[in-house]
């Protein structure tokens, strides 16, 4: 604990506040959709479900604990940091194929690149886990190497994906919505799972990017770069909790916002477009 308080200061309790209350959001979320796609039989929910739990939640919590664990050596018993890393790894590996699986049922049914690009994805993750164990990447972690560049590079495509296919589903129901075809809040769930995601693909880069800078950095600028990573995960976290969460449980507030913001732009739904036909003339 006293190493942790004089490498990450005050910023420390700061960050964990807004990790605690992201992992808060992803546990209580994934537990909801789990629980709506186990009463109803529908399979979406269940994948969102397990996506939020093993990637955003479990997956987060063993791999935060690993890595302060390596940094700190902070009484941590021998041993238990690679299975930290591995169990890590693996939890949102297998949290991130499931929100492929859901990504390509909802948007992309049937479209074999589709497929194919959930597949490619999948198995770059699966091989690099591998070949991160087998070279001793977990044991002693670090962003360098084959095996862990495969994996998170897979990740980080697999984040872009899932996050590019909401966005570009919110451009066209915004055309809709101009003509009274979609709700506001409807097109606003679009672009909040989007920008989640996007927030969560973010958060993938910090690590190596942190590691890259800090060897052109001193002592005090390794601390803090090391400060601004911790906090700039824990914002990026927390943002993606409350996208995820308003997506799918907007609160009467925000519904009312989000009609106040497309209010000049939004027609009623169910009303036509009511612009003269040029032909009447």
């Amino acid at each position: 604990m006293g190493a942790a308080l004089e490498l990450y200061g005050s910023l420390g309790v700061v960050a964990g506040f807004f990790q605690t209350a992201y992992l808060v959001a992803a546990f209580g979320l994934s537990g909801l959709l789990l629980t709506r796609g186990l009463r109803e039989r529908e399979l979406p929910p269940i994948l969102l479900g397990l996506n939020l739990l093993l990637a955003m939640g479990l997956g987060y919590v063993l791999l935060s604990i690993g890595v302060v664990a390596t940094e700190l050596g902070d009484g941590t018993p021998p041993g238990w940091v690679a299975p930290l890393i591995a169990g890590g790894y693996a939890t949102t590996t297998a949290g991130l194929i499931a929100a492929l699986v859901f990504t390509y049922r909802v948007f992309r049914p049937g479209q074999p690149l589709a497929l194919a690009f959930v597949s490619l994805a999948s198995f770059g993750m699966c091989l690099g886990w591998v070949i991160t164990g087998q070279s001793g990447g977990f044991t002693n972690p670090s962003f360098r190497g084959i095996g862990i560049s495969l994996l998170l590079g897979s990740m980080l495509a697999t984040n872009f994906w899932v996050a590019s296919e909401p966005l570009a589903y919110y451009w066209r129901m915004r055309r809709r919505m101009r003509i009274g075809l979609a709700e506001p809040i409807v097109v606003e769930r679009f672009l909040l799972w989007g920008a989640g995601s996007l927030a969560r693909a973010l958060m993938i880069i910090l690590g190596p990017i942190a590691e890259y800078a800090i060897e052109y950095t001193d002592a005090a600028g390794g601390i803090l770069l090391a400060q601004f990573v911790l906090v700039a995960a824990s914002l990026l976290g927390l943002f993606t909790s409350v996208a995820y969460w308003l997506t799918f449980y907007p609160t009467e507030g925000y519904r009312s916002w989000v009609s106040r913001r497309f209010a000049s732009v939004a027609a009623p739904v169910g009303e036509q477009d009511k612009r003269p036909d040029r032909h009447s003339a």
